[in-house]
Parts: C-alpha cells; structure tokens; sequence
C-alpha cells in the first residue's frame, strides 16, 4: 500500500510541470472576491459604449489566461436617480503599440456575467481561455447599447468601508478621439497558467509515462514476492 502510494506521488510530481497558476496582475487591495459597495461614495474609471478602460499586463512567457475581473458597477447616477443597465459588460483583450492600447489589434472580446439590477460594485470576472505569447497587452472593460458604469477606484465610508485600490497603469480608449494611459487606482485581477514549451511538455509525457512502466513493475514484483 505504501509503495502504490509513492508511485502515485511520484506521477503527481512529473505530471504538475505541465501548467502552474500564476497571479499576473491583482490590484484589489485589501477587498476581495466578494467584497461589495454602495455606488454613493465610491469613485472610479468610467465604462459606457464610446470609453473602454483597463489595466496593462506584461507577459514574459506564454500564458493561458484564466481570469479577467474587476470591481464594477453596471448602474450610473442621474441627479441622485439610479439607472442600472441589464447589459452585461464586455472585456476586451487588445495588444499594446507604443504603449497605448491598439484596438485594430484585437485579440479577444468576452462578455461578463449577466448584471445584476442593483445600484452595487462587487467583483466580475470571465474566463477568456486565451493563450498569449509573451508582450505587453491591455484588458478593457467596455459597453454595449446605452449602458454605463464604473470599475472601482475607492470608496468612502458612504459607499462602505473606506478603500482604496491598487494604483496601476489603465489604458483608455475614446472613440473618435484615440488612445492613452494614465495612473490610476482600479481594482482588477488578472489569473493565468503558464503554457509549457512543446518540448517541456513531451519530456513530462515521457517522463510520466516512464514513471507508470516502473510503479507498475514495482507493484508487480511486490505481489509476486509476497
């Protein structure tokens, strides 16, 4: 039984060279996943169907990227009057020229979760199953339609506690007036795994293969003997 169990140990070992999870960006500070906030109070980056906004990442190796979120709001205030939109927002994965998010370069395009109708900011995220080569890139948050909202920035006491996000470089993109960056607290993370190089991947199936072979001649060897 001991012996079955370090085998087993052992192909677990080879086989988790194959991807490892990796914390790209995560600028949420002292919130969390399901942190929430009142909308009065809170401050941030706009998001409405002419200005997308969204942090820059670097990649130094290729990754899958597993997860884009943010802190957002899909609802915006009209003279105290609260107006929620029940578009979902969308991320879009653009690659970086000259430093400024280039639209024409479109890697991606995602569609959050459906919204909820509630003046509130709490934590959206997708899934884009996107593999990246190493670069510079943008996550942009944007909108469909007539929909309006805000990626959080920081809070006062009116809209929760007080907070403040992580200070980044946000690209921000204005339709008909072009593209910048600027430094600005927002709170988004970005999740992904390391892509293994194809030769790092055939020499862990070898390797986890070879591993199989010797456990089960160990095993068989064991039975015989006893």
């Amino acid at each position: 039984m001991k012996l079955r169990f370090l085998c087993f140990l052992l192909i677990s070992i080879v086989c988790s060279g194959v991807s490892r999870a990796s914390t790209i960006l995560n600028t949420l500070g002292t919130a969390t996943t399901s942190s929430t906030f009142n909308l009065p109070g809170t401050f941030g980056q706009g998001i409405n169907p002419t200005e997308a906004v969204g942090p820059a990442f670097t990649l130094s190796a290729p990754t899958l990227i597993t997860e884009i979120g943010g802190l957002i709001g899909n609802c915006y205030s009209t003279i105290g009057v609260y107006t929620c939109s029940p578009m979902p927002f969308i991320v879009k994965v653009v690659a970086s020229n000259n430093g400024v998010p280039d639209v024409s370069q479109l890697l991606a395009s995602v569609s959050l979760p459906q919204a909820t109708q509630n003046p509130l900011i709490y934590y959206q995220s997708v899934n884009p199953h996107l593999t990246l080569d190493s670069g510079n890139y943008f996550a942009l948050f944007t909108s469909v339609s007539d929909s309006n909202g805000v990626l959080l920035g920081g809070a006062s006491s009116d809209g929760g506690p007080n907070y403040l996000a992580g200070n980044l470089e946000l690209g921000i993109v204005i339709s008909g007036l072009g593209a910048t960056t600027t430094d600005s607290p927002a709170a988004v993370r970005i999740l992904g795994e390391d892509v293994p190089e194809p030769s790092q991947f055939l020499l862990t199936i070898f390797g986890g293969a070879f591993m199989c072979c010797a456990c089960r001649n160990l095993l068989s060897r064991t039975r015989v003997n006893h």
